[in-house]
């Protein structure tokens, strides 16, 4: 319980999150431990419905807690109850709130009532599973295509990734988490083969994310946080068979107090669309 309170302390909801689903699955009837985990859960998408299902238990039993109105609305919101969380808002406003709390009020009313119109007139689209492999039990996202759709790069989470579970010090850790790694998958006869690390000159015990790639696929660029930049992003070239290790891209995009996340380069190459806080 210590360690888990002191990552959620630190903000490292990730490595706190595991640790409160066991406590919480064994003492079920612990209002702290129920408090905890359902906030920590408003960060996972797969744990939205569990982490409604014990704010609402705290509600009913303390209306009193710091907040409580506000967390509550977020989990009705991540579920889907768009309405039930206009109303646990105006509850909300009856408190003494922080100037702070009324701008995160505003917003997640915009939420809730641009979500209302989005769910009412959906688009004419799907989003289809791309199956087993590349996917597995583990987490991959953002996948990245060459021209020819036949190279497809991504970042994994799980098992494979470099150094297995590890805590904020990239030291061996049972309670700890899974990094970020590049992986990279080819088609063969239209179907995609199981992904691979892209390779130890890319992938390192820190989070090492695939964020774009060139139409010729000979450049790719990658995002890393080595805990002095606030995460920079990086271009590796392919020689050859291999890629080179990465490195920060030159010029005036990268700055060393704020964090730039994601990227696009143009056809022609001399265009680059980038993300930055």
């Amino acid at each position: 319980m210590e360690r888990a309170q002191a990552f959620y302390d630190d903000k490292l909801i990730d490595l706190a999150l595991p640790i409160f689903l066991n406590l919480q699955k064994n003492h079920p009837k612990e209002p702290y431990l129920q408090y905890i985990t359902g906030l920590s859960a408003l960060e996972r998408s797969d744990l939205h419905p569990l982490s409604l299902q014990l704010l609402q238990l705290v509600y009913n039993k303390n209306k009193k807690i710091e907040d409580i109105e506000y967390n509550l609305a977020r989990a009705l919101h991540l579920n889907y109850k768009f309405d039930e969380a206009l109303a646990m808002l105006e509850t909300y406003k009856k408190r003494k709130i922080a100037p702070k709390q009324k701008d995160n009020i505003e917003r997640l009313t915009t939420y809730c009532i641009n979500a209302k119109l989005l769910v009412a007139s959906p688009l004419p689209a799907s989003i289809d599973n791309i199956g087993h492999p590349p996917n597995t039990e583990s987490s991959e996202y953002v996948p990245v295509l060459t021209a020819d759709e036949e190279t497809m790069v991504y970042t994994y989470v799980g098992d494979s990734s470099t150094g297995g579970r590890q805590n904020a010090y990239n030291e061996p850790d049972p309670y700890g988490k899974f990094y970020e790694d590049v992986f990279i998958t080819q088609k063969v006869n239209g179907e995609w083969q199981r992904g691979t690390s892209i390779g130890n000159t890319i992938n390192t015990k820190e989070n090492d994310a695939a964020v774009s790639l060139s139409q010729d696929g000979q450049l790719l660029f990658t995002f890393k946080d080595d805990r002095t930049n606030n995460g920079d992003l990086y271009e590796c070239h392919l020689e050859g068979a291999n890629w080179t290790f990465p490195s920060q891209l030159r010029g005036d995009v990268n700055s060393s107090s704020s964090w730039e996340g994601s990227c696009s380069l143009s056809a022609n190459g001399k265009t680059l669309y980038f993300s930055s806080d």
